[in-house]
């Protein structure tokens, strides 16, 4: 963990150039997956001559209530592949601002060959992608096949970045002698082949609006909308893309009462809202995987309006429009997205407690038990805070010394007011787990990912007869250029897919090793049997117990896969007694 940028440990300024770099290349244009954004998207399938040919490739043919889709045949002829479905219109002109509206029918069959674009390159981008197996159901073109489990994914990415077909993994900043540092993003790939091949399962992964074109809030859209909701549409998005899962996916061969939520980061935090939401029911999905989320605790709708909609409203010339809404219709998407300066380590943009698409803050609803109780697995990584640290470098500098290490923390730590910096520095010294910058790491990841992952497993244990588990990675990837990342955060993707081509924009792959390729079968194998019947067990793997609050077993990932009890729960009490709720929403 300590080779995060080589170069930290040392304190060279060129490290913080770099990490600056980083952030600015990530965050700031908003845009990093662009490259990803695939052309082609919604074309017909038609020969030379300009006719459509409903024959050809027909064993990737299936129907959806819009019309019929042609996908695309793995190279091993077990699955089919479905790319670039809309399952809503384009969220465009009078359409953006507003609560996701349903596609346009279709009467050929289209290519469904190519992902959608990201949200973030383009507001056209409101398509999902499907992988289906063949092996064991009919071929038939436009047949119903046998009722397989299904995963729907709700991607990471900070709500500002990210797509269905893959997210980024992590930044590894290389300081050169005499020349700018070498930034590589590296990104995990969610194409669902091997998981449907292997496990016999449906993989769906969508696009949904994020940033501020996701989760834009203010009185005038508010004052528009039927429903006086603002700032949702992202999580209206999704709620969109699974009704479209329940209305079509059995034509794709999966049963709609098996459809389990797979979330991890920010889509996490999505499943609280969607376990929370009054749109949301058990007939859209029936068990949940909630990995690493930054909490459930979600702003008023009215802080987001005061303090996010009201200044992005001015800094883009429309506070005293007549007509704020079609003011902000006007404007290219760019400079919507450049209205308001998102990111910070206290702050998550996303979904808002409107009286509507959420009536309460899933936490709290959560607690009260007003949630849809199902089985849920949840969980995350020992280092979660390795390949995020980054961002808070390139703000104050690396954490080198002593001296760096307190003045990290008081500024991280300032938002919750009172003694809770000195608070932590008395109970954290910075060589209490070893260098300060490694300190500094576990101190971040259990602070805002172990504690709040064990108060939303605490909420749900205390409530809902359904079972709860609990997971934690301790292994990282063994080759480089992540050996000294540890557990870190998003870990369990690349597993849980079974798909370890995680791959740099500079078209670098990662190697896994012989070991990693049989611990993506043991995770993925975990994964599948949780989604196809509620509980992980089976296949002669390790037996995965429950939570309870008495003992509170946890599940380990580890060298090996074993069991224990209270995961760092003394840490946890501490931080539950110092930041019970890791983001402040206060005037």
């Amino acid at each position: 963990m300590t080779g995060i940028c080589s170069g930290y440990a040392a304190g060279v300024p060129r490290c913080r150039r770099a990490m600056t770099m980083a952030v600015m290349f990530l965050l700031a244009t908003g845009g990093v997956l662009a490259w990803t954004a695939a052309v082609g998207f919604g074309q017909k399938w038609q020969d030379s001559d300009g006719t459509s040919d409903p024959l050809k490739g027909s064993a990737c043919v299936a129907r959806t209530r819009d019309g019929r889709i042609q996908g695309t045949l793995s190279s091993t002829g077990a699955s089919c592949a479905y790319k670039g479905i809309p399952y809503a219109a384009p969220p465009v002109g009078e359409f953006r601002f507003r609560a996701p509206a349903p596609p346009a029918s279709w009467s050929d069959i289209r290519a469904a060959t190519a992902y959608g674009p990201e949200c973030s390159a383009n507001e056209d981008c409101l398509y999902l992608n499907v992988w289906t197996p063949r092996t064991g159901v009919r071929d038939a073109a436009l047949l119903d096949k046998d009722d397989l489990p299904v995963m729907v994914l709700m991607h990471p990415g900070g709500h500002v970045m990210g797509s269905g077909a893959q997210a980024l993994y992590n930044v590894i900043v290389t300081p050169q002698p005499n020349a700018p540092p070498n930034v590589v993003p590296w990104f995990v790939n969610f194409d669902g082949q091997n998981v449907a091949e292997t496990h016999h399962s449906i993989v769906v992964t969508i696009n949904y609006r994020y940033g501020l074109l996701g989760y834009l809030a203010h009185e005038s859209l508010a004052a528009e909308d039927p429903n006086g909701s603002t700032g949702n549409y992202g999580l209206l998005d999704q709620i969109k893309a699974l009704n479209w899962v329940h209305d079509n996916i059995q034509h794709l061969g999966g049963d709609k009462g098996r459809v389990s939520l797979y979330g991890q980061s920010v889509g996490g935090m999505d499943i609280c809202s969607l376990l929370t939401t009054p749109l949301s029911s058990t007939d859209l999905f029936q068990s949940a995987i909630i990995s690493s989320e930054p909490g459930c605790n979600r702003p008023t709708k009215q802080w987001v309006e005061r303090n996010v909609g009201n200044v992005a409203v001015a800094n883009v010339g429309c506070a005293g429009a007549s007509d704020i809404p079609g003011c902000l219709r006007s404007l290219s998407a760019s400079q919507i997205r450049s209205s308001f300066a998102i990111g910070s380590p206290t702050w998550r943009i996303g979904s808002n407690v409107d009286g509507y698409a959420l009536r309460e803050e899933p936490m709290a609803a959560i607690q009260g038990g007003r949630y849809l109780h199902m089985p849920i697995m949840q969980g995350g990584g020992a280092d979660e805070y390795s390949s995020l640290a980054g961002a808070l470098f390139a703000v104050l500098g690396p954490v080198s010394t002593d001296d760096d290490y307190q003045r990290h923390i008081r500024y991280w730590f300032a938002v919750y007011g009172g003694t809770v910096a000195d608070d932590v520095l008395a109970k954290y010294p910075s060589d209490t787990f070893g260098p300060p910058v490694v300190t500094f790491i576990r101190v971040m990841t259990d602070a805002l990912e172990t504690a709040v992952a064990r108060r939303v497993a605490r909420a749900l244990a205390n409530i809902q007869s359904e079972p709860v588990r609990r997971f934690v990675f301790t292994r990282g990837l063994a080759n480089a250029p992540f050996t000294s990342f540890g557990a870190q955060h998003g870990i369990d993707l690349p597993f849980a897919f079974h798909n370890l081509n995680i791959t740099a924009i500079n078209g670098q792959v990662y190697t896994p090793t012989t070991r990693e390729l049989g611990f993506a079968d043991i995770v993925s194998g975990y994964w599948a049997r949780f989604i196809a019947t509620g509980d992980p067990n089976g296949g002669g793997t390790t037996n995965w117990p429950l939570y309870n609050l008495s003992s509170e077993t946890y599940f380990t990932f580890g060298a090996t896969t074993s069991t224990g009890d209270g995961w760092r729960d003394a840490d946890c009490d501490f931080w539950d007694a110092t930041v019970p709720v890791p983001y402040v929403y206060t005037p």
